[in-house]
């Protein structure tokens, strides 16, 4: 593959070079075309100017270098994350490079990554991986003893989101819930930070930042102000004796020096008041202030980060970092030593308003600095940048509070939250580990508890009504668990990806379309089939262990323009066995898993709430499917209660009177219209029946079942089925075996001619006073 960029100067020569970088560009042309944007030109950034003379080559591309410029304009962005670049440096003329150090960046990962090879190249290699933004990096070297520096700065692009719209969108709404926790002390990249109209507490970061943009417009203005400073006439009070006084005197103090003399006062003294110029003003105190302060927080900030690479697991800045807040700090500390600063005193922070501080030169400069590092978090200039976070990890927290503002629109309401456990380790802020909760409640009484990486391990201290791993520790990104109204819990995981499979031409789940790579799908597996929750069994208070997670998801940045009218590819497999993947993107409306959640929990409508029952959920095929050679049920003793009409003839209803019939059907298209599905009726484990006695509806009997099958109509004989057609429709034939009276006669108020059945529970049969009195489960299949 040809190199990707070669730049040649006066001094050294530059070649960037990877394997393919075609493919990276082709997925983020694709990304931004689907939002209707084409693929940006870019700027390589240099620290000095441009002669004109130069060459530069971008892709076998020759491109033209303006005189007097810092600035090479390319035709398309240079790098992407993920993927691995090397940097080659050739310097000639005499130049060689710096051996020890010949690179400079705030990383030790980036200066480690270069080489010095014989005694004129450079060379390294650097994957941004999901770092993206500018990248700066600087370059030492030296000729005849005398050192040189220059840097070049360029932007790492996303493949997967549009780097302006997306990820703006993304900052947008961390910060509005874990406000400057995007911030990082040192990354490979950095970004721009924009105008805002937000305000927050004080934080370091953004505070050096903003200074850094401002550093040499301070010290400009500074220096200005020790050539000419201001100065005041102020008055020089002195009380003298008269053959001390010059000058001329006041008619009043003459005659009383003279008065004094005649009465021998030799030793009288008298005050002499005389103007002088000070620099000693309040303006001069105030820039004074602005120095002192200036260079106190950039000593106590270098103090902190060098403790804190003091612990071994934080080793990761290089000298280079250390080398730049010197270099920032000494120009002020040399400032602060001029004469004009020795001279006045200090500040008292009182000023009154001072057209000085408003309009002089310098002064106003200063003045107006002050204001912006003050206000810092308002009013960023174009020049302040700030490392922040990998998009992945930004992507992870979004889809967190995604899941959220989901939940939220089917009428959750937000109760205590993690906000206030943002805690701040070093310069950084940070969520505390396996305590990012959200509780969220709804006024039907359904519960939800969204949680972000809890820890579930495999300690062998165990307790009930938890969640373990019996092997190895297991974090997913999202765990939602819902309570509902009855008491009942039904759990999810959801994992961030931000990760697409590059492969269009995949078979499953559908080829030309943005996946989610198959290892995270194979994670998700992992995810559901290894956590177990231990409650405490009913019987003899031994351990009891079960699956807790129905499903498994993973969210990743697919792009799906209309999700509206068409259909998640993952919709069969979620359905299926619960497990697969949503598309999750910033500033799309996210219908896919928005009406997943909605079919899960129900929705809001107008003032009422369409809540779901855990029954349903685990009506779920996804969630029935049990391993091999066994069953799973969620009742265990479920009873099909239902109706025999006298119209079926006197031979077929008289055995359900005495207690003693052995089979009963019901069409299966009954069965198809109540959405009941098959393994619900291959559920049941009794049958009830009321038949008429003495003109009122009553049951008396409950019957064991002994099978539950299929078949045509036309199979089932007179005596199983009674008077009935012929057909090939298919019936559920139940084999009833041995029947037993109920303690207490049920006695249906029910007065209609129309088919109706129940599915319950025994016990809740057996407690019952009345027919009408009998808890249903499953209850909207029913209805």
């Amino acid at each position: 593959m040809p190199d990707i960029l070669t730049f040649e100067c006066e001094h050294w020569e530059l070649i960037i070079w990877t394997r393919n970088n075609t493919a990276p560009r082709e997925l983020l042309s694709e990304v931004l075309n689907e939002r209707g944007k084409e693929l940006p030109s870019e700027k390589v950034c240099l620290s000095f100017q441009l002669t004109g003379e130069e060459n530069v080559v971008f892709e076998e591309q020759t491109l033209y270098v303006a005189n007097n410029s810092t600035e090479i304009n390319i035709p398309a962005p240079l790098c992407y994350e993920n993927r691995d670049y090397e940097f080659e440096f050739n310097f000639y003329n005499g130049y060689k490079p710096d051996y020890m150090n010949p690179i400079v960046h705030r990383l030790n990962e980036i200066e480690n990554g270069f080489r010095t090879v014989g005694q004129s190249v450079v060379r390294g290699v650097v994957n941004f991986k999901n770092n993206i933004g500018w990248f700066k990096l600087g370059l030492r070297y030296y000729k005849d003893s005398k050192a040189f520096r220059d840097s070049l700065s360029f932007k790492v692009f996303p493949t997967k989101m549009d780097m302006v719209s997306d990820l703006d969108t993304i900052g947008e709404v961390i910060d509005s819930t874990y406000p400057l926790w995007r911030f990082s002390l040192a990354q490979k990249t950095d970004f721009m930070l924009s105008r805002s109209n937000k305000s927050h507490e004080s934080f370091e970061l953004l505070w050096i930042a903003q200074f850094k943009s401002l550093a040499n417009e301070l010290t400009n203005a500074v220096n200005l102000i020790c050539r000419s400073p201001h100065s005041r006439l102020l008055p020089d009070v002195k009380m003298v004796k008269a053959e001390r006084i010059t000058g001329r005197v006041t008619g009043r103090l003459e005659e009383r020096i003279k008065e004094n003399m005649i009465e021998k006062q030799y030793d009288k003294r008298y005050r002499i008041e005389k103007r002088k110029l000070s620099y000693d003003t309040a303006e001069n105190r105030f820039v004074k202030m602005v120095l002192s302060y200036s260079v106190k927080r950039l000593k106590q900030f270098t103090t902190r980060v060098k403790v804190l690479e003091q612990i071994p697991e934080n080793v990761r800045l290089s000298a280079s970092f250390f080398d730049e807040l010197h270099e920032l700090v000494t120009p002020f500390e040399k400032l602060s030593a001029e004469p004009l600063f020795r001279e006045i005193g200090n500040y008292d922070g009182r000023i009154r308003e001072s057209l000085v501080l408003q309009q002089r030169t310098g002064y106003a400069k200063v003045y107006r600095i002050w204001q912006e590092m003050k206000l810092y978090l308002d009013y960023f200039g174009s020049d302040a940048s700030v490392s922040v976070r990998s998009v992945e990890q930004l992507y992870e927290i979004w889809c967190l509070l995604e899941v959220r503002r989901l939940l939220m629109t089917l009428g959750f309401e937000e109760g205590k939250s993690s906000i206030q456990r943002l805690k701040i380790e070093g310069f950084e802020k940070n969520l505390k580990k396996t305590d990012e909760t959200f509780y969220l409640q709804r006024p039907d009484g359904m519960k939800a508890l969204l949680v972000h990486e809890p820890s579930y391990s495999g300690i062998k201290h165990r307790h009930f009504e938890r969640i373990y791993s019996w092997t190895t520790t297991q974090r997913p990104d999202i765990f939602l668990e819902v309570t509902m109204p009855s008491g009942d819990k039904v759990r999810w995981v959801f994992d961030a990806k931000y990760r697409i499979d590059a492969n269009k031409k995949k078979v499953w789940p559908r080829n030309g379309i943005d996946t989610v790579p198959d290892d995270a799908i194979n994670q998700m597996h992992r995810y559901r089939d290894s956590l177990i929750y231990i409650s405490e069994a009913d019987e003899d208070s031994e351990t009891d262990k079960s699956r807790p997670i129905i499903g498994a998801f993973a969210l990743y940045p697919g792009w799906f323009e209309n999700q509206t009218e068409s259909e998640n590819p993952y919709r069969d497999s979620i359905d299926t066995v619960g497990i697969g993947a949503f598309p999750l993107l910033p500033g799309q409306e996210n219908l896919w898993l928005a009406e997943f959640l909605k079919s899960q929990l129900g929705k809001y409508l107008h003032t009422q709430y369409e809540h779901k029952e855990a029954d349903e959920l685990y009506l779920q095929e996804s969630v029935r499917i049990a391993p091999y050679g066994m069953k799973q049920y969620r009742h265990s003793e479920l009873i099909l209660a239902a109706d025999v009409f006298e119209s079926k003839g006197r031979a077929y209803v008289k055995p359900f009177k005495d207690g003693n019939a052995q089979w009963y059907h019901i069409p299966e298209s009954t069965v198809q219209n109540h959405k009941i599905p098959r393994h619900i009726m291959r559920e049941i484990k009794y049958c009830a029946f009321t038949t008429i006695h003495d003109d009122v509806r009553q049951c008396r009997n409950v019957y064991l079942v002994e099978k539950v099958i299929l078949k045509l109509r036309s199979e089932i004989d007179e005596f199983a089925g009674g008077a009935g057609n012929s057909g090939d429709s298919m019936y559920w034939l139940i084999k009833l075996g041995q029947s037993f009276q109920l303690p207490v006669t049920l006695i249906s108020k029910e007065h209609h001619r129309r088919f109706r059945f129940r599915l319950v529970v025994f016990k809740d049969f057996l407690t019952a006073e009345s027919w009408d009195d009998i808890t249903m489960k499953y209850r909207k299949l029913t209805k």
